[in-house]
């Protein structure tokens, strides 16, 4: 497949963007060294699971269906399997 050849403002964008992306890692890597980043998550988890059952809640409460049958209607006529 034939890549498109970038032209220079576009090369220099697409630098700036994998020099942006390397240094968010680094930073990310050294809080990892650090034990920062484990400090955060102990930190975050509690209000995460509290958010994430809120929105659980309020779901269950619309009445949704939640898991692998969620497209398939509560009162679906659905034809009964036959093993032949």
């Amino acid at each position: 497949m034939e890549q498109k050849k970038l032209t220079a403002a576009e090369r220099a964008e697409q630098d700036e963007i994998l020099k942006r992306r390397e240094r968010f890692r680094r930073a990310y890597e050294q809080r990892v060294e650090s034990g920062a980043q484990k400090q955060y998550y102990e930190h975050t988890k509690n209000r995460k699971r509290a958010q994430y059952d809120a929105e659980k809640a309020a779901l269950l409460a619309d009445d949704c269906t939640l898991g692998a049958n969620a497209f398939t209607p509560k009162n679906a006529d659905l034809p009964m399997a036959v093993n032949q």
